[in-house]
């Protein structure tokens, strides 16, 4: 009974980690890495979902705004066996799409922009944080792990 419940709810079951290349370079327009899976119990694996999130945050105090933008996401719906105590690497390439502001492409014109459009994303309070977040469907449970990595792209 006692694991029948811990089953269901996740408990002793399947853990999720990100391991990535770094640094992830913006050129490349893909995110190379391992998803990591192991379990205190035999467990399958039915898919495994990953999102590619920016959140975008502009102006200052109560005039503070924050977007989120998918920038790239992939399900890898093959199945997988896990036994206990083992440990599954599964590499993969997700690839996304960055999306420019004006300001930005302004930047990219030459040397002198950059400078300026640099201050006044800084004035503006202007900056972009990305995270990648990878969920597990497994089978019999209620709550999927999930993880989420914070990535720095350059």
């Amino acid at each position: 009974m006692l694991g029948k419940l811990k089953n269901i709810l996740g408990i002793e079951g399947v853990k999720i980690n990100l391991l990535l290349d770094d640094p992830i370079m913006r050129s490349e327009e893909a995110i190379f890495g391992d998803i990591v899976l192991s379990s205190l119990s035999s467990q399958v694996i039915q898919s495994i979902e990953l999102k590619f999130i920016e959140r975008y945050h502009r102006g200052r105090k109560e005039n503070k705004l924050i977007d989120e933008y998918e920038l790239g996401a992939m399900i890898i719906s093959d199945t997988y066996h896990i036994v206990k105590g083992e440990e599954i690497k599964i590499p993969f390439t997700l690839p996304y799409v960055h999306v420019q502001s004006e300001m930005d492409k302004i930047a990219d014109t030459n040397f002198i922009s950059k400078g300026i459009v640099f201050v006044a994303k800084s004035l503006k309070g202007v900056k972009s944080e990305y995270r990648l977040i990878a969920k597990a469907k497994i089978k019999g449970t209620t709550l999927d792990p999930i993880v989420k990595k914070m990535v720095i792209l350059e």
